[in-house]
């Protein structure tokens, strides 16, 4: 087929299936604007799906050197059908971005773009500065009505607001001229636009630098989750990853965060015993999750706001499972829900040591419990038997179940 034929069988196919890719984007900038919010990142977050139009000039330049001989070779080359863009309002947190990214979506490819070759002798700055991510939607990671939309590539581009900016008006007047062939003194203003755009970064980061020191001082109270996740990354990062080589993960701040204020410890002062000593492995339970546990298991009575909180501002915990075998939200839900009635009774069993007064203290706790006489837990092994009693009579994984009315446990 001749070339300028294949293009436009490939473009008139594209319109056909535009509304596809522009949801495939559409689904892709919702998890980006998510896992911002989440873990305490400013930003701005587009997306779109590459106009026709557009696409066809794109196809026609790119001909010249890649001789398109099949739609599948355009389809291999064109990767930006689907794309996101995420303009960050502080150049530093494309390290946080990154550890993000590789976690909710499946990641084929990274650029990283730290300048370009000079084009002509007269250019001075080094140009455009971001990465680029090419990556897929998984299935898991969507609902049963969605997950026709996975495997399609999506292109996600990471910049500071200012590089955006740039990039875009330097993109259309250089690569995609509209009016004829670009000045040499519009090259020029172009790069000198891009000093000041690399100078202002400069200055954001000197600013993030402000903001964090400021949250940090003792007796502020953190007014939102970026300022909270803004202490957390600045106290956290040398104890978790001195070096720097590997990016804690946040996880659920803006959870976090409202849980400080119902337990009242949104202050830098009050955060500080619950940040001792935590669990460098964040890739396998995340800072937030952390700081969450200690705080629950000290305060046992905040657990139902909690899971009212994890309920009201939507659960995107990330599965260890895939595919048909990934656990589902209401399993989660519901083991959680089961685990905490475990954990209030056995915590209200350590307490008492007679027969008579622990099944007063369980009964309390909505627990009417069998006790053969003179019965009581001799070591851990009775205990873990009596747990597993518990759990094979229980109704997990059902939602909206209650704890077992009655029970029976003897002595092994």
């Amino acid at each position: 087929m001749p070339a300028n034929d294949l293009i436009q069988s490939f473009v008139a196919r594209y319109r056909r299936e535009y509304d596809f890719y522009y949801e495939v984007a559409r689904l892709a900038a919702q998890r980006c604007e998510e896992l911002s919010a989440e873990n305490g990142i400013r930003g701005i977050v587009t997306f779109r799906a590459k106009r026709p139009d557009r696409l066809e000039e794109k196809l026609i330049r790119r001909d010249d050197e890649k001789h398109y001989q099949t739609e599948d070779e355009i389809r291999a080359d064109i990767v930006d059908l689907s794309g996101v863009r995420i303009a960050l309002y502080f150049p530093s947190d494309r390290a946080k971005i990154a550890a993000l990214l590789s976690e909710a979506f499946i990641v084929d490819e990274v650029k990283e773009f730290r300048g370009k070759p000079k084009t002509n002798s007269r250019q001075r700055f080094d140009g455009y500065y971001a990465d680029h991510y090419r990556v897929q939607l998984g299935q898991n990671t969507l609902p049963e009505a969605n997950r026709r939309y996975a495997g399609s590539p999506v292109e996600i581009q990471v910049a500071s607001v200012l590089m955006h900016a740039w990039s875009e008006v330097e993109h259309d007047l250089v690569y995609k001229p509209l009016s004829g062939t670009v000045s040499q003194d519009e090259l020029q203003i172009l790069d000198g636009l891009n000093g000041i755009v690399l100078s202002g970064e400069v200055f954001l980061e000197r600013l993030q630098a402000a903001f964090e020191a400021r949250v940090s001082q003792t007796g502020t109270t953190f007014s939102n989750q970026y300022e909270l996740a803004a202490f957390l990354y600045d106290h956290l990062r040398t104890t978790i990853s001195p070096s720097g080589a590997v990016e804690p993960v946040m996880g659920r701040v803006d959870i976090l965060f409202r849980l400080l204020q119902t337990a009242e410890l949104a202050r830098p002062d009050r955060l500080l015993p619950y940040l001792e000593n935590l669990d460098a492995e964040t890739e396998r339970r995340p800072l937030a999750d952390q700081v969450a546990d200690r705080i629950l298991a000290a305060r046992p009575e905040l657990y139902d706001q909690y899971l009212e909180m994890r309920r009201t501002l939507g659960s995107t915990a990330r599965l260890s499972g895939v595919g048909a075998n990934a656990p589902s939200p209401e399993i989660i839900g519901s083991f959680l829900h089961n685990w905490i009635v475990l954990e209030r009774f056995s915590r209200a069993l350590a307490r008492v040591r007679r027969p008579d007064d622990r099944r007063s203290a369980l009964c309390h706790h909505g627990f009417g419990v069998t006790f053969y006489p003179h019965s009581r837990f001799r070591n851990w092994r009775d205990f873990s038997v009596f747990v597993t009693t518990w759990y094979m009579a229980s109704p997990f994984p059902k939602m909206n179940s209650s704890p077992p009315r009655t029970m029976s446990w003897h002595r092994c």
